[in-house]
């Protein structure tokens, strides 16, 4: 036992920088590859923001909808995927006017206060400028936040034409097409939410500029279809 410490002693003393170093990089396999390797790589993301609150399995139900309407598998990994990111954001009118609503119903509530408002809004501004989320349906105020920035694609640029029913040179209102109009979940949401698709973001030169273009071409592909959706 006393070799065995020694040479334990000895071993740390000229190697104990090597070792450590290597243990942590063993460390950070261990605890990153089963995450890579259950990753799930969607074929489209979809954003929702605005006053609009998803009910227990309304999120699920939406994506449900979504994947129906997928054609094929864009990225070839042998299932058809849609995750819709939803950010419950309200301007102060909005808020107020929930808030009312809650009370008539439950008595006094809080639903969302101003600082949950607040880093919504902070997380709004982070996924459509720089996240994955490509097709957009949003509330008026946060359509004209992200317009006068220059945020979204000409229709004309996206479907190769202008739809009659398009409002402006960018976006649409989901009560106007048939995919809003066809499936219930999408009649419950504001009249006023916008289908729109936003340029292809400028942080794909930190992400891949090859497969940031090839994803963004499968979700013009799928942008077109709910556009141009008829129900059967």
């Amino acid at each position: 036992m006393k070799k065995i410490i020694n040479w334990f002693k000895n071993y740390w003393y000229y190697y104990k920088w090597r070792t450590l170093i290597i243990g942590f990089f063993v460390i950070c396999a261990i605890v990153m590859v089963p995450q890579v390797i259950t990753k799930v790589d969607y074929d489209i993301h979809i954003l929702y923001a605005g006053p609009y609150i998803f009910q227990l399995g309304e999120k699920e139900q939406a994506e449900e909808i979504f994947r129906g309407l997928m054609e094929r598998d864009y990225n070839g990994d042998g299932q058809k995927t849609v995750i819709l990111a939803n950010m419950t954001i309200m301007t102060d009118e909005q808020l107020k006017e929930a808030m009312e609503a809650a009370y008539k119903r439950t008595g006094p509530t809080v639903i969302l206060n101003q600082y949950s408002i607040a880093q919504m809004d902070r997380a709004f501004s982070q996924e459509i400028f720089a996240g994955e989320s490509v097709i957009c349906l949003l509330d008026p105020s946060k359509y004209e936040q992200v317009k006068t920035q220059n945020g979204f694609l000409p229709l004309v640029e996206a479907l190769g034409y202008k739809p009659e029913i398009a409002f402006d040179d960018y976006g649409m209102y989901l009560k106007d097409t048939e995919v809003g109009q066809y499936f219930e979940l999408f009649r419950k949401m504001p009249e006023d939410t916008i289908l729109c698709i936003r340029r292809l973001s400028t942080a794909s030169i930190f992400t891949g500029a090859k497969k940031a273009q090839q994803s963004y071409e499968y979700h013009l592909d799928y942008f077109k279809r709910l556009v141009e959706f008829v129900a059967e």
